[in-house]
């Protein structure tokens, strides 16, 4: 394993220019050439450091690199059965944990359109084991034109498309590769980047912020030089503001207040934020601490199948199709979203009730979705049938199934079944 990692990494060769398709007649974009607005060049370090941008990717990375990841294959009857995880969807790369692989993989999903990575072994039987990702600086495809098929250079390498791990974002028709949100959305994180900017000089460079030193009389240059800097050095910053002032030869301190420009600038840096967080990413609110947009304590659970609906299911399917391209015909491998769409304890209560009560689910079952543990050895029959009446197991009339007479159990100290 360590060899074939070494080999890859050996013939790493990167480009002047990461940014340059390789073998594409088309000149880059001022998105791929790193252009942006106001807030200078975006990216993908620039990216991140917007606030907003990193908390929306770290929230989806986090939403679905922590549901687990289950492996099923198809029954001969058309039912999906789970099975034991192959070593592929245990752990897809030996060096990191499968959260990490999955949260590399969400990130440049995220903030690059595109998720690659490098089968660099396979079982006896040919299936992928080992999948190493890629950074998308290192990926070059063009469309063959002899056979019309894509061809994938990483680090310097022509790679069969066996070989290939590509998971796509969002693309356009005829397009081989996903759209980079920081290509196509170059201007509003720009603008992002230039409110952040502002903000911090606003508190960071301002004396008050916002004033003038009034004095009597006309000052040259270097009084007035002296002046301004004797004050920046006493009260400029966060650690100095609000400190007493004592002015003397007639020097008063006039306070300004924020100008509309910039209290609208201000305003802008939020509505900056919730548009990359809520616009962009489809972040509910309450997610990243708005609370003045939460929704009622009632909704939380709507919300909660809303984001799952809204903001994670394109990215778990795109996921979940991508890795079980890669393993055998009619097998899948599929997130477990019940934790994460766990109703309340109230709920599950009286779904649960509802349940007995009509023969859906044995009280075994009942016990072991809440993580109780397993009743006494003689309450064993009872628990395990689903037509058992309630009251059976305490009062001795149990009636296995088939059977015409009671079985009488031996008495317990507690009667009581669900008292264990």
């Amino acid at each position: 394993m360590k060899g074939l990692i070494s080999s890859y990494r050996d013939r790493e060769v990167r480009a002047s220019n990461p940014y340059q398709p390789w073998g594409n007649w088309v000149p880059p974009t001022n998105g791929q050439l790193a252009f942006g607005g106001a807030g200078g060049p975006v990216t993908e370090t620039g990216a991140l450091s917007i606030a907003a941008v990193y908390t929306a990717n770290s929230i989806l990375a986090d939403a679905i690199a922590t549901l687990p990841l289950r492996q099923y294959r198809t029954t001969t009857m058309g039912m999906r059965k789970e099975m034991a995880p192959s070593a592929l969807v245990q752990n897809p790369f030996v060096e990191m944990s499968q959260l990490d692989w999955i949260t590399q993989m969400q990130f440049s999903l995220g903030l690059r359109g595109n998720a690659y990575g490098i089968i660099i072994e396979r079982d006896a039987k040919g299936f992928a084991r080992q999948v190493m990702p890629v950074h998308p600086d290192r990926v070059s495809i063009r469309r063959d034109s002899q056979a019309g098929r894509l061809q994938y250079q990483m680090n310097g390498d022509i790679l069969d498309l066996d070989d290939v791990y590509h998971v796509r974002g969002y693309s356009m028709p005829g397009s081989p590769v996903g759209l980079s949100p920081i290509e196509v959305l170059r201007t509003p994180f720009s603008n992002a980047m230039s409110a952040d900017n502002f903000y911090g000089a606003f508190f960071g460079n301002s004396a008050q912020p916002g004033g003038l030193l009034r004095v009597p009389g006309d000052l040259d240059d270097d009084q007035a030089r002296q002046l301004a800097q004797q004050w920046m050095a006493s009260h400029q910053g966060v650690g100095s503001a609000h400190l007493p002032a004592v002015l003397s030869g007639g020097v008063e301190w006039v306070p300004l207040t924020v100008t509309p420009q910039d209290a609208q600038f201000l305003q802008g840096r939020q509505y900056s934020e919730q548009q990359i967080l809520s616009g962009i990413y489809r972040i509910p609110p309450h997610f990243y601490g708005s609370v003045d947009r939460s929704p009622q304590a009632t909704g939380i659970e709507e919300v909660e199948r809303s984001f799952i609906t809204n903001a994670l299911m394109g990215w778990l399917r795109r996921h979940e199709i991508a890795v079980s391209s890669l393993l055998p015909i009619g097998q899948e491998a599929r997130f477990d979203l019940s934790e994460r769409l766990r109703p309340d304890l109230l709920t599950r209560a009286q779904v649960a009730q509802v349940y007995r009560n009509i023969g859906v689910i044995t009280p075994a079952e009942v016990r072991a979705n809440e993580g109780m543990d397993d009743l006494p050895p003689e309450f064993e029959d009872w628990a395990n049938n689903p037509m058992a009446p309630l009251n059976s197991a305490q009062n001795g009339a149990y009636v296995q199934p088939g059977d015409e007479t009671p079985v009488q159990k031996a008495p317990s100290v507690n009667p009581n079944p669900n008292a264990h």
